[in-house]
């Protein structure tokens, strides 16, 4: 069981593997940990799966996808981070890699250069742009990747494919809820360097007519100004 009013990093694999090799596995893994192993055989279905749903058990009513109506609910009380489903199981090293990320990212797994420069093997091996876990994305949700009640998929899917099947629906009763870091900000307007022009204004007072502008009437000026370009990203 897991505690109360704490957040937690919780990861589910499915392995396949043959009965001779211990079978296929079902590992949970909590905070990067490693805490419960059993066997689970994998489901035979015959069918694509066209839905799913997070957080909640759903019983529909009717057979189509589309199908608003449903007999039952049994929902998921609390609050949930971002969801990410892969199409192949993490290894522990991954696992703990996502983890070691902390509970703010919430991107596609892309190259972040300026954690590739860490040489830390843990990142390496879910942010390379050929080695890491990117391409095995499925669908990634959270909060802020939203519009009303739809939820967009982060993944670096192929643009051949339809985004908008893997986009999810918000059921009714829930609330989003979603903080913005300032460096998280910075990094989506493009990086400290687009800050580079605005500082320069500090250097460049020009004296008009024997007056200064003061300290205090330049900082005023850039402040507004990093202001309005952050309300405009957000």
């Amino acid at each position: 069981s897991l505690p109360t009013k704490q957040w937690k990093f919780l990861s589910v694999t499915h392995t396949v593997g043959r009965a001779f090799s211990g079978g296929s596995q079902l590992r949970c893994y909590v905070d990067g940990d490693l805490v419960s192993t059993e066997k689970c055989r994998y489901a035979k279905v015959n069918e694509v799966m066209t839905r799913c749903s997070l957080g909640t058990e759903l019983m529909p009513i009717g057979e189509e996808p589309t199908s608003l109506g449903f007999e039952g609910t049994f929902a998921f009380t609390g609050q949930m981070g971002p969801v990410y489903a892969f199409s192949d199981a993490l290894s522990a090293e991954q696992i703990r890699g996502i983890y070691n990320l902390g509970p703010s990212y919430m991107y596609s797994f892309l190259g972040d250069q300026n954690l590739l420069m860490n040489n830390d093997s843990l990142y390496k091996g879910i942010l390379d742009a050929r080695d890491g876990i990117s391409s095995k994305m499925i669908f990634g949700l959270n909060a802020q990747a939203s519009n009303n009640r739809t939820l967009f998929n982060v993944s670096s899917v192929l643009d051949s494919l339809d985004k908008s099947k893997l986009e999810a629906t918000i059921m009714g009763g829930t609330k989003l809820c979603s903080r913005r870091l300032l460096q998280d900000i910075i990094y989506c307007v493009g990086g400290v360097s687009v800050l580079f022009p605005l500082l320069i204004h500090f250097d460049d007072a020009i004296t008009h007519s024997g007056e200064s502008p003061t300290g205090d009437q330049l900082a005023g000026q850039v402040i507004e100004s990093l202001l309005h370009l952050f309300w405009m990203e957000m």
